[in-house]
This record gives structure tokens, C-alpha cells and sequence, in this order.
């Protein structure tokens, strides 16, 4: 269970600001139990703005390059060493299904594991859970890419 929630500390006490999902779920909750409650600093959320220029620019790296744009995207969030995984699927068609689980994911090679025929696969979360910093540097790095290509002028 998870409860979502705003807390100020005001000398000393916490003040618990607002209840952010469901007001229901803290009538579930039975007052003969003792909970715990982890507190963490929160980040701030990579904007609206940002995701769009991270796409426009993502877009016009793609088109420079002709290729697809998930693998440009792919692409730059290996430049910026963002965390991945390897997964090894059975088939091709479970491969292509990780694009439903993971933000990207591309094919590298095929592998035989234990006399099996498979598929290595590199899998990335993405960008959706980047607080405002992380978002600002992987823009960089497609900044970075554009001035390299010579692209200088995007539409927004």
C-alpha cells in the first residue's frame, strides 16, 4: 500500500499538507495496527516543456541520421548513461512486446542460452520518471548531437 502525500516541517512537527490519491484509503486503514512511514525529499518533476523539447530535438536527430526515432532515443539515453538491463526473450515477437514494459529497448543480437535459440535485448525505463535535472542534461546531450549534425533551427 502507498499513500501519497505533501509534509512540511514546521518547527519540529510534521505537517502532513494534503493526501494526493485517495482519501478512502486511510479509512482502510485498521487503528489496531502500528505502520511505518518512509519520508524522502521530493524532486521535482521534469516539465511539460521539457518533454516536448526533448522530443523535437530527439525528432530532428532522427531525421538528420534517417533512422528510427526509439533508436535515437535509445541512443541518447546511452550517451547519458541512464540505467538499462539486458533481457533475453524466446522469440522475436516477445522482444518487440518489451516496448509495451520498457520506454526503449533494442535488438543486439541473437544468442543460443543452454542449446535455446534467443534474443538479447537492451531495455531502458526512459525518461518518464527524470526529476527536472536529470531531463536538463539528457537535453543537453541532444543539443549536443544537433550541433554536431549541423541542425541549429527546430520547430517547437
Amino acid at each position: 500500500m502507498k499513500l501519497l502525500t505533501n509534509i512540511k516541517v514546521n518547527q519540529g512537527n510534521l505537517l502532513v499538507m494534503e493526501v494526493l490519491n485517495n482519501q478512502h484509503f486511510l479509512s482502510t486503514l485498521d487503528p489496531t495496527k502500528t505502520y511505518t512511514c518512509e519520508l524522502k525529499e521530493k524532486n521535482s518533476q521534469r516539465s511539460i516543456e521539457q518533454n516536448k523539447l526533448l522530443w523535437k530535438n530527439i525528432q530532428a536527430i532522427s531525421k538528420a541520421l534517417t533512422q528510427d526515432i526509439l533508436k535515437t532515443y535509445c541512443d541518447m539515453l546511452e550517451q547519458a548513461d541512464v540505467k538499462s538491463d539486458f533481457i533475453i526473450a524466446t522469440s522475436m515477437e516477445m522482444g518487440v512486446a518489451l516496448k509495451k514494459s520498457f520506454r526503449g529497448s533494442l535488438f543486439i543480437k541473437p544468442v543460443n542460452v543452454n542449446g535455446k535459440e534467443g534474443y538479447l535485448f537492451k531495455v531502458y525505463l526512459g525518461s518518464s520518471t527524470f526529476n527536472t535535472k536529470e531531463m536538463t542534461e539528457l537535453i543537453s546531450i541532444t543539443l549536443d548531437m544537433m550541433s554536431e549534425l549541423g541542425i541549429y533551427e527546430v520547430e517547437y
